[in-house]
């Protein structure tokens, strides 16, 4: 789970860091070794990801996925899986078309007649 910790600087100025920790305990534990004084240790939202990262406060220890499917991290298997899945989806559905409302043989079922 990712935290924010806010704290305030030497300046004055609000800052927060976000910290990948099992616990706000954690989060506030992985702070105070860095020398930061929390002033608060809150859930992260996205948007206080997107700060962190721009500003190089982040601290992840688990390694970001390459490949996404439908939000969840897939691997190059099972994404060339989904990938050969949709291929043969598009020709299955573009074979049921390939005879149209008039009666007319199309290319696909052109082919299929050749190779038998």
């Amino acid at each position: 789970m990712l935290w924010v910790v806010r704290w305030t600087d030497a300046d004055g100025n609000d800052t927060a860091a976000v910290f990948e920790a099992g616990s706000s305990a954690e989060a506030h534990y992985m702070a105070a070794r860095r020398g930061i004084a929390v002033v608060v240790v809150e859930e992260a939202t996205d948007a206080d990801v997107k700060i962190a990262e721009k500003a190089g406060r982040i601290w992840r220890y688990t390694p970001q996925s390459r490949h996404t499917c439908f939000g969840k991290p897939v691997g190059r298997f099972q994404l060339a899986c989904f990938m050969v899945c949709g291929l043969l989806t598009s020709f299955v559905l573009a074979n049921a078309r390939a005879v149209d409302s008039h009666g007319n043989v199309g290319v696909i079922s052109k082919v299929r007649q050749l190779l038998h």
